[in-house]
């Protein structure tokens, strides 16, 4: 068995540049150049998060709880008469917190509330 390759290569045209051509491409596309960029990139983003990690936060919770009951009421005539009750109660809280960078720790308020609404 005979096997023959034909190998094509297209022509390129050589590249002429000059040294600051030069210089400037192996500034922008050299492994090392893609390395800063990246690293720098890459810092950057760190501090966004050290920076975001020290912005104080404001948490409202609430549990909302409604019954609904239907009452019997005796009149004065003897006569039943039902009525319906609705009551809606709200646990409402509100929590501000901020990180204290120089410890470590944080300050936070908490400020729970409480409203009750019957119909």
């Amino acid at each position: 068995m005979n096997y023959s390759f034909l190998l094509i290569y297209p022509q390129v045209e050589p590249l002429e540049l000059t040294l600051e051509e030069t210089v400037e491409r192996a500034q922008t596309y050299s492994p090392d150049a893609q390395t800063a960029r990246h690293s720098f990139r890459s810092e950057y983003w760190n501090y966004k998060y050290y920076r975001a990690n020290y912005l104080p936060s404001l948490t409202l919770t609430s549990n909302p709880y409604l019954k609904r009951v239907i009452n019997e009421i005796t009149l004065e005539d003897g006569t039943v008469k039902f009525v319906e009750q609705n009551m809606l109660s709200t646990d409402l809280s509100f929590q501000f917190t901020q990180n204290i960078p120089w410890t470590g720790g944080e300050a936070f308020f908490w400020k729970p509330l409480r409203s009750v609404l019957i119909c």
